[in-house]
């Protein structure tokens, strides 16, 4: 998403934008890796949250569509969930019930208006 939005590539600092020219919104990029793609490759179960689709997703530890730039290629994923079932998981989640940050709740519902998780 990073890249999409910055046009920058973090670990070399190249940058492939005319200036005047921008990259791609967060939340295109955001619908292009999930809902957008599942469409293009014909998948209806996946790349959205709801109701009779696989429960795919990941959990990361900052809100993409809301840090700072330069903070956002920096995003660490803490969990990784297929068909309902977690295959990956840096160990950041366990040890009690999950809490969700506190903007966790409007972001849900922005994505759910934006139709990202529909």
């Amino acid at each position: 998403m990073a890249l999409n939005e910055t046009r920058e590539d973090a670990a070399t600092g190249c940058h492939d934008l005319l200036p005047g020219h921008n990259g791609i919104d967060r939340l295109s990029s955001l619908q292009s890796f999930t809902r957008n793609g599942a469409k293009v490759m014909r998948w209806p179960t996946i790349g959205t949250l709801a109701q009779g689709s696989l429960a795919d997703f990941v959990i990361v530890d900052r809100n993409p569509l809301a840090v700072d730039a330069e903070k956002l290629a920096g995003t660490q994923v803490l969990r990784t969930v297929l068909d309902g079932q977690a295959v990956f998981d840096c160990g950041a989640l366990r040890g009690g019930p999950m809490t969700l940050p506190p903007d966790a709740q409007s972001l849900i519902a922005e994505s759910m208006s934006a139709g990202v998780a529909t």
